[in-house]
Order: structure tokens, then C-alpha cells, then sequence
């Protein structure tokens, strides 16, 4: 009798929590969620976090407030994040740097273990580009002269995407030239222009205009097929370059054991921000691509870009030194 008395009680007890938990997760969030982007206002980045989190902001019917902490190549506002309750309430958009810092710069950070991936926002190609006034019409042009001299002539770069994404070109053309890192998308693209560097890799959000304008000549886009933005440049496989097909993307990360409800709730919710009419027009104005990854498949994709690009840093000898 006692026994059947207990396992009543339990019975009644679980039948009262379930409900309970259920409003928990549904109340979230409760407070102001915050946003922090690693790098200083202006740039790609914090034009879509802040745009992102105006479309947040209407749906959830609670305050999204973008914060930057730039410096150390995004590392501050990483670590600040890593540091933050695993509550939800704190999250980052970042690039591939996240999953990188470790092996390029030292970072002190394990960029599997540390972190909660919750979502891709969205991805875009690269392209390569010359200066019009240069003669070179065609990637073959460019290919024959990187070869003819080799190690004599640079590309322009700006952050670890950019560098990454010229190191794979220089792999799969079978070339060898200078990378000269800038420190924005402009100076990069301007040194071209002036002259002072052969080429530029960068993302479609900074290079894009100066194609389109005819500053810059496209000669190759980062991806299986054409961009919608530069329709006339090809693609990675058209020049027989189908290892050069890398994207430049950002995802939201949170620090590691964010509750699995509240990652999957978040999600869905970034997933239906980028459905919008707002954010589709911006995305198309950039060349981006919206994600439509769930939670675990962003998981799947970051542990991925992060075993790829190790191992590309490693074989360049691009690693910090300890």
C-alpha cells in the first residue's frame, strides 16, 4: 500500500514539473539578450548583426543589444563571450576566425569545447580581382604571369578569411606570390587599384561595388556557380579551380552547455529573421546567401571549417609561434 501510495505521489509530482519546465522554456528570454560583435562598428559584420537584431527584436518582443569589442583579431570579444553565463542571454557572431584563432594567433581557447554553435547566418563567395589597367583579362592571364614570376608578385589581403582564402588559390593555381595583409577591406582593395599589389581576394560585401563599377576587373568567384551580383565573372569550376571553392560566413555562438531547448529555440528564431523582407534585400545587395542550417547542422559545418582550415594553416606554416 505505501509502495503504491509513493509511485501516486511521483506520478503526481512529474505530472506537475512538466508543465512548469514547459512555461520556463517558453518564457525565454526574460531580459535583454546580447549580441556582441568582435570587432569594431562599421564593417560587414556590424551592419548584419545590427540589422539581425532589429528583425529579433520585433519577433521576440524583447530588447537584442549589439555590443562591439573589438581588438587582438576579435579574441576580446570572444573571450568575453567564452566567460558569460551559458544562459542564452549572451551570444556572438563571428566568422571562421573563431574556429582559427587557436592555431593562427595563439588563442587560449579550445574552438570545439569552448562553444555552443547555434546558427549560421549566412555565407558568401570571395573574389579575385586586378586592377583593369593591368592587361590581365582572363584568370589564365593572371595564372601565366604569377608563373612566369614567381614569388615576386602580391595579393592584397584583409583578415583571416581573405588570407585563408588566397592561400587555397595560390594551392590549387599551383602559383607562388606575396600576401600582404591590410587592415580593412578598403586599404586592400585601394592598393590594387593604386597599383602597389597584382590582386585582391575579398569577401563579395567588399569587393562587389568596385566590380560592378569596373574599378576592379573580376576574374573568379569562390563558388560552384556564378554570383547573382557579378553575373559576368565565373565560377571557381568554370576555370578549373574547384578546390577554390570557399565561402566567407558568419554564425552565432554561445559559450559552451547553453540549455538544448534554448539553442533550438534560438535558432529557429535566427532562421525566421533571415526570411524577411529586410534581410533578403541586404543579403542579395551583398552576394550573401541566407543559411538554412538547423542548430546541429551549423555544428557539423563549424567542426568541419575548423579541421579544413587547421590543417591548411598548419601546411602553410601560417601557426603561431608558441
Amino acid at each position: 500500500m505505501e509502495r503504491r501510495t509513493l509511485l501516486g505521489a511521483l506520478a503526481i509530482l512529474a505530472c506537475t514539473l512538466a508543465p512548469v519546465a514547459a512555461v520556463q522554456a517558453q518564457s525565454f528570454p526574460e531580459r535583454p539578450i546580447r549580441l556582441i560583435v568582435p570587432y569594431a562598428p562599421g564593417g560587414a559584420m556590424d551592419g548584419t548583426a545590427r540589422l539581425l537584431a532589429q528583425q529579433l527584436q520585433e519577433s521576440l518582443k524583447q530588447t537584442v543589444l549589439v555590443e562591439n569589442k573589438p581588438g587582438a583579431s576579435g579574441m576580446i570579444g570572444v573571450d568575453f563571450m567564452r566567460r558569460s553565463e551559458p544562459d542564452g542571454y549572451t551570444i556572438l557572431i563571428d566568422t571562421m576566425a573563431i574556429g582559427v584563432n587557436p592555431t593562427l594567433n595563439n588563442a587560449k581557447y579550445d574552438p570545439i569545447a569552448d562553444f555552443t554553435p547555434i546558427s549560421q547566418v549566412m555565407a558568401m563567395p570571395y573574389a579575385l580581382a586586378v586592377n583593369p589597367n593591368s592587361g590581365i583579362k582572363t584568370l589564365g592571364d593572371l595564372v601565366a604571369k604569377l608563373k612566369a614570376n614567381p614569388g615576386k608578385l602580391n595579393s592584397a589581403t584583409s583578415g583571416t578569411g581573405s588570407q585563408l582564402a588566397t592561400v587555397a588559390f595560390r594551392k590549387e593555381s599551383g602559383t607562388k606570390f606575396e600576401i600582404i595583409p591590410y587592415p580593412g577591406g578598403g586599404p586592400g582593395i585601394l592598393s590594387v587599384m593604386a597599383g602597389d599589389c597584382e590582386m585582391v581576394i575579398m569577401d563579395m560585401a567588399n569587393i562587389a561595388p568596385f566590380i560592378t563599377s569596373g574599378k576592379l576587373t573580376g576574374l573568379v568567384v569562390s563558388t560552384p556557380g556564378r554570383s547573382e551580383v557579378t553575373p559576368d565573372v565565373p565560377s571557381a569550376p568554370e576555370v578549373g579551380l574547384p578546390g577554390f571553392e570557399v565561402s566567407a560566413w558568419f554564425g552565432i555562438f554561445g559559450p559552451k552547455g547553453i540549455p538544448a531547448d534554448r539553442v533550438t529555440f534560438l535558432n529557429a528564431e535566427i532562421r525566421k529573421a533571415l526570411r524577411t523582407d529586410a534581410m533578403v534585400k541586404f543579403f542579395r545587395s551583398t552576394g550573401s546567401i541566407p543559411s538554412t542550417m538547423d542548430a546541429p547542422q551549423f555544428a557539423a559545418f563549424y567542426r568541419k571549417e575548423v579541421d579544413r582550415w587547421r590543417a591548411v594553416i598548419l601546411e602553410n606554416g601560417l601557426q603561431a609561434k608558441q
